[in-house]
């Protein structure tokens, strides 16, 4: 080995012990954050916000030999992606010290340690997301793509647990049960550790880059178009997006009252434009809530939907285009033409809606 392999080598060993040093503080703070929440440990609360100074310098500190091993080595390929990849791994840990301070923070102005069912959530939320983090980082350390990827689904369930807890934090302070300062508190307590869990899966993308290259894929969106019947206007939305723009996202549709099947006058329509209609049939909404993976955007196409969907994930957007009513009426010549009106203005819609989401050059 060269004098220049064995410095190369001494700086990439600096580099990870310091990345799993402010790892494991990191770790700490968050779990010690979620102590002192649930048993309002001021002592404990007031410690993690002292100690996060030690995590900043442990971080700038990281920063340095990063930029120091770029000066020195001007390093290619693997080890230029490497560090990159620290780099910005050291945000998402400084991010992730600052939520557990927060949590802190709303847990001194908290007037005593919360209601057995809002313990309950936190402590769930708090194992979840802090699992999804601990795999995040033990790819990391070991250079495991493999566990990389099984920790990108471990923010799902985070999600629904989030959902959950807000429910169960309207349902105490509809009852009064809980003051309102504490309530603002538990709430943005839920919010970081669903931050936590966002930063992991930032975490274990970067792995992935290190190791291999991959940079991270453009996102995928889940949306759903609802209207009353599902016979036609939704459907048309559905098979429009799924011939356009199937590379951007996932697409269904659904209503609340469904036909029992598509509109005969639709089907020729759909043909006519080149788009598919033999897997379009008329489905009911499902349930938002309680889908194992939220939908992105959910799109309304007549007045109701809004009201009718009821209540939305935390995560979800809800957009109106009202189109007008369904365009068939019995014997009616000008439902054609009407149809074809809805068609464009669907497909004018989408795509602004995708370049939003995914840029110019989705289409």
């Amino acid at each position: 080995m060269t004098h220049y392999e064995e410095r190369l080598g001494r700086d990439l060993a600096e580099i990870r012990a310091r990345v799993r040093s402010v790892s494991g503080l990191v770790e700490e703070q968050v779990r010690d954050a979620v102590e002192a929440l649930l048993s309002h440990n001021a002592e404990l609360a007031n410690q993690v916000v002292l100690q996060d100074r030690i995590v900043n310098r442990q971080t700038r500190a990281l920063d340095g030999l990063c930029y120091g091993f770029i000066v020195r080595h001007l390093p290619v390929a693997q080890h230029l992606r490497f560090v990159s990849s620290v780099l910005r791994l050291d945000v998402a840990l400084e991010r992730v010290g600052d939520y557990a301070v927060t949590i802190c923070r709303h847990s001194l102005r908290c007037s005593a340690a919360p209601p057995e069912t809002i313990a309950r959530d936190i402590e769930l939320m708090a194992q979840q997301a802090r699992r999804s983090l601990a795999e995040s980082l033990r790819a990391f350390h070991e250079v495991d793509v493999s566990v990389a990827r099984k920790a990108l689904g471990l923010t799902y369930p985070v999600d629904t647990t989030h959902d959950k807890a807000f429910d169960d934090l309207v349902r105490a302070g509809e009852k009064k049960q809980i003051p309102v300062r504490d309530l603002f508190g538990y709430t943005r307590a839920f919010y970081v550790l669903l931050r936590v869990s966002d930063q992991a899966e930032n975490i274990a993308q970067e792995t992935l880059f290190a190791v291999t290259g991959e940079a991270k894929n453009p996102k995928v969106y889940r949306i759903l178009f609802v209207d009353r019947a599902n016979d036609c206007r939704s459907l048309v939305a559905e098979a429009y997006a799924r011939k356009v723009f199937g590379d951007c996202g996932t697409f269904t549709s659904g209503g609340w009252d469904p036909a029992d099947s598509i509109r005969p006058e639709a089907v020729p329509f759909l043909e006519a434009h080149g788009l598919p209609v033999d897997d379009l049939t008329p489905k009911r909404i499902p349930d938002l809530t309680s889908e194992p993976k939220h939908y992105h955007v959910v799109i309304g196409l007549d007045e109701k939907s809004r009201e009718m969907l009821g209540e939305l994930p935390y995560k979800t957007v809800f957009l109106n285009w009202d189109l007008g009513p369904c365009p068939f009426g019995e014997g009616d010549p000008a439902a054609t033409e009407r149809l074809e009106g809805i068609y464009r203005q669907i497909a004018t819609r989408l795509s602004d809606l995708i370049e939003i989401l995914r840029g110019p050059d989705a289409a």
